[in-house]
């Protein structure tokens, strides 16, 4: 995550740009603290609301611009949702 170029978010500045990028980060480390705790529930709910931040939709803002490496990631959190839902049956 955190070697996606600060470029690649959305915001007025670099400093801005850097948080984004940071927050980001830190929800997906969330998600793997919760996995690593068995906490699938929790996990499940970070890894949707960073897609709700990088699918496209105007609401909630996505915090990345448009191209390969917002592609990347969505698809990658799309595919650990898809292995957690497994997890819990869903």
């Amino acid at each position: 995550m955190l070697e996606i170029p600060e470029s690649s978010f959305d915001g007025p500045n670099e400093n801005a740009q850097r948080g984004r990028r940071n927050a980001l980060a830190n929800q997906l480390q969330s998600a793997a603290n919760a996995i690593e705790e068995g906490t699938l529930e929790e996990a499940l709910s970070i890894l949707e609301h960073v897609l709700d931040r990088l699918d496209g939709n105007p609401v909630p803002p996505d915090v990345m611009d448009d191209g390969p490496a917002k592609d990347a990631l969505r698809e990658e959190v799309e595919r650990l949702i898809a292995l957690v839902r497994d997890e819990l049956g869903h």
